[in-house]
């Protein structure tokens, strides 16, 4: 995103992605970014912070933002099994994601429409725990 200075993260997932993406802005909503193509090398930005935002009990949590397919997500690693995370955005959408498997190494929650990032929320839920919810710091 403009004047944000966030260039790609070290901490950017290592899945492989199709070359092009096949969604834009709300048609993008639920859907898959590494599997659309909007998680794309050199396409994505991390937005909010330099760094993922660190939980209490060690899960690191991150926003990536796609300008080419106006979409946001959340990217989750170290969480634990039975852990959630839900991520909501002004237009009252949401997606919410279980940690089912400890051999992924990081989880991908499915994209919403990023067009208003103004309110863009996650909340994550370790498995017998309180959740913890952090905001998007406005975007200039």
């Amino acid at each position: 995103m403009p004047g944000t200075g966030a260039k790609t993260p070290t901490w950017q997932s290592a899945h492989s992605v199709p070359p092009a993406q096949s969604c834009e802005g709300q048609t993008c909503a639920g859907r898959d970014p590494l599997m659309t193509g909007c998680a794309a090398s050199g396409e994505v930005e991390d937005i909010g912070t330099e760094e993922p935002y660190r939980t209490s009990v060690g899960a690191l949590l991150g926003f990536r933002y796609s300008a080419q397919c106006h979409a946001v997500w959340a990217m989750l690693w170290r969480a634990g099994i039975g852990d959630v995370i839900e991520i909501s955005g002004q237009g009252g959408g949401s997606q919410r994601v279980q940690v089912r498997d400890m051999d992924v190494g990081s989880v991908t929650i499915p994209m919403l429409n990023g067009s208003k990032l103004s309110r863009l929320e996650a909340c994550y839920e370790p498995s017998g725990r309180h959740p913890e919810c952090f905001r998007l710091r406005p975007v200039p």
